[in-house]
């Protein structure tokens, strides 16, 4: 199955730069990290790092019980200790509002932030406590006296399916938190004419993800709302399920993610750490610290999924897969959370990087006492890759073809749409494979005897990007935000959503705006990660906020310069000399991608009554559909207003993709782009 649209890919393709041609990136990386010096210096401020006035401090009192029942809390030990300011439970928090990730699967949220009546796992939280040390709340939490009743933990995930089996979470469910299963083609039919089948499992680990910074949050409760600094991968995520927690609206809760020691994953999911400071702020009128430990951050946050596999493939005599059969089991834990969208990618990915067309495929995350399981690099691609990579090895050697060949038989090639509805306008799987032979030297890897301890292997990979899916609800299901805007002394300040946690994120929008306007990068400001500035922003995930973020942001600029010049003139001269409402028409006009399908105009001219200034503003709207026979629009939405001299440019540009195929999922991404323009002087 091909994708229809190669002439639309081949035109934004057209759009950019040659590599050469790029100043920072492409004449010898002429650029620098912008938060370089903050951290080789010690000066970038963490979670750990903020201090306010007056500040108290919160301990978690944790079970050392997989599987209980919660039958009494005795704190009055705890109160007699001087500087203890006050305790939480479970009941201090409203009912119901538990945590979970994202909000698509709100109604599965299965985290109280603090237990009420029962335990899943060793580590759960049960009880907070408040005091004006770090030390004094460590020792009052010690003696906080829980009386448990413990049953039966449940430690297997084969077994936690069968109906015998304790319900950690909703009797009659198989304890299982959501199942998912993926069909395409006849693979019946595929298995029957196969010349090579077979039958295989595999299992993996459990592994947490360490990062060096351990989680931990500051709240700040002031004028009926709440400040919140924290380790988090997405502050509107985080945002939305503190609010949700604390039973108060999201424009009570202002979060600020500040420099982040790693997150893996591990950091997208809301803890208990984050919302007891919360209450406690507003319990005291001080702000409150509760910074984890180590052993709390194994205990208590995320792991990597264990998953066993079992795949069965049909083959012809050449090599070509025709189908494929797999089941995945999923340990997910005491909790689902960010684990839950794991379930369904693990499907996906194992399909990666290959043609297949015929496939019968399940996953089950089932319930279990161990720690719960999340996001962790790869969101389940690790673990699927090393068991279908082994798989395609044992193929090889079993149909006698050289494995390198066997991936070459079947790799995915460009403008490819896979069975599980996953479009690949790019790949390059196959220049891939030939620079790790070359390099590796694959035709001579049998220099290394068996038993030697030494030895070369190579496999494939794949990965998507995007979400798939919305993780939080918002207009139009957009999952990315970016605001760019001019200023009259020449330079420009980004808004971005985006979260840098070590990828680099903050200095590649830094270059892609220097770059396209002609700026240095020290004359563009990034501002990022502060809900109260930026706008909407729901990329939590780790690397792939470059993906969405840099890509958008760098055509649009890309054919935002591009469109401009194409006049003759300077740009500054041309956004100040014409009428606003003539250059967006132009740009609509000179859009390479325009194939209208709605255009809407709206202008309204009124007197500010102060200074007499005449206003003029309005929107232009259009929506052009890329791929007639799909779901596939683009819109834009241009806002201006000109008030005497001045004019400002509201430009918005949404790109969203709904693909209902064999899974229920949609892929969305926005562009905004606001550019304040008042004597501006862009560079040439």
């Amino acid at each position: 199955m091909a994708i229809m649209s190669k002439e639309y890919y081949a035109d934004i393709e057209s759009v950019y730069k040659k590599p050469e041609d790029y100043e920072l990136a492409g004449k010898g990386n002429a650029y620098i990290r912008i938060d370089a010096e903050a951290k080789v210096t010690g000066t970038a401020v963490y979670t750990d790092d903020v201090y306010l006035p007056g500040m108290y401090y919160c301990k978690l009192v944790h079970s050392p019980y997989a599987h209980a029942l919660i039958k009494s809390i005795d704190f009055s030990e705890a109160l007699k200790v001087p500087g203890v300011k006050g305790v939480l439970t479970g009941a201090d928090f409203p009912e119901g509002h538990n945590l979970g990730n994202p909000e698509a699967f709100k109604e599965l949220a299965d985290k109280e932030p603090l237990c009420r009546k029962k335990v899943r796992m060793v580590g759960d939280e049960v009880a907070a406590v408040c005091a004006t040390t770090e030390e004094i709340a460590t020792y009052a939490a010690s003696l906080v006296k829980v009386e448990y009743e413990p049953l039966e933990p449940v430690l297997d995930p084969f077994y936690s399916m069968q109906p015998d089996a304790p319900a950690i979470h909703y009797p009659g469910t198989s304890n299982l938190s959501i199942f998912t299963t993926m069909k395409a083609g006849d693979p019946d039919k595929a298995f029957a004419e196969a010349y090579y089948t077979d039958k295989h499992y595999y299992r993996t680990q459990e592994m947490v993800h360490a990062a060096i910074e351990p989680h931990g949050a500051v709240a700040k409760y002031e004028n009926g709302e709440w400040t919140v600094w924290t380790t988090t991968q997405g502050a509107y995520v985080s945002r939305y399920w503190i609010a949700w927690g604390l039973g108060v609206p999201e424009s009570q809760v202002r979060v600020i993610k500040p420099m982040l020691g790693g997150g893996f994953g591990g950091k997208l999911d809301v803890f208990a750490h984050e919302l007891c400071p919360c209450l406690f702020s507003k319990m005291t009128g001080h702000p409150v610290k509760c910074i984890l430990k180590r052993d709390e951050v194994f205990m208590c946050t995320r792991t990597r999924h264990p998953i066993s596999f079992e795949i069965e493939s049909a083959f012809t005599k050449e090599g070509k897969l025709l189908a494929k059969r797999c089941k995945h089991i999923l340990d997910g834990g005491a909790y689902g959370g960010s684990g839950i969208a794991a379930n369904t990618l693990s499907l996906i990915c194992a399909t990666f990087p290959y043609k297949v067309e015929n496939i019968d495929m399940t996953a089950r995350r089932p319930y279990t006492n161990h720690p719960a399981s999340g996001a962790m690099r790869g969101y389940s691609a690790c673990q699927v890759h090393f068991a279908h990579e082994i798989h395609m090895d044992e193929v090889a050697n079993s149909l006698g073809i050289d494995p390198l060949e066997l991936r070459r038989e079947n790799e995915i090639t460009p403008y490819y749409t896979g069975p599980t509805g996953l479009e690949f306008t790019s790949c390059k799987f196959d220049e891939c494979l030939t620079a790790v032979a070359d390099y590796i030297d694959w035709e001579h890897r049998d220099r290394y005897p068996l038993g030697s301890g030494e030895g070369v292997g190579l496999s494939g990979s794949g990965f998507m990007s995007g979400t798939g899916f919305p993780v939080l609800v918002t207009p139009h299901y957009c999952s990315s935000t970016t605001l760019v805007r001019l200023n009259r002394e020449g330079y420009a300040v980004v808004f971005s959503g985006a979260n840098d946690i070590g990828q680099g994120c903050d200095t590649v929008m830094t270059m892609i705006a220097a770059e396209e306007l002609g700026l240095r990068m020290d004359e563009v400001k990034l501002i990022q990660s502060e809900c109260l500035l930026i706008s909407t922003d729901l990329q939590y995930r780790i690397c792939r906020c470059i993906d969405d973020h840099m890509t958008c942001c760098n055509l649009f600029f890309c054919k935002f310069i591009k469109n401009l010049r194409a006049t003759g003139t300077l740009v500054s001269d041309y956004l100040m000399s014409c009428s606003l409402f003539q250059f967006v028409n132009q740009f609509l006009r000179k859009s390479r991608l325009c194939k209208c399908l709605e255009r809407s105009c709206d202008v309204k001219s009124h007197h500010l009554p102060m200074s007499g200034h005449r206003i003029l503003s309005g929107t232009c709207f259009f929506q052009e559909r890329i791929v007639s026979h799909r779901s596939f629009y683009r819109c834009h939405l241009f806002q201006w207003m000109q008030i005497g001299d001045s004019k400002f440019l509201k430009i918005r540009n949404m790109k969203f993709i709904h693909r209902l195929r064999n899974m229920s999922h949609c892929v969305c991404s926005c562009i905004p782009i606001l550019c304040s323009i008042r004597h501006c002087s862009c560079s040439e």
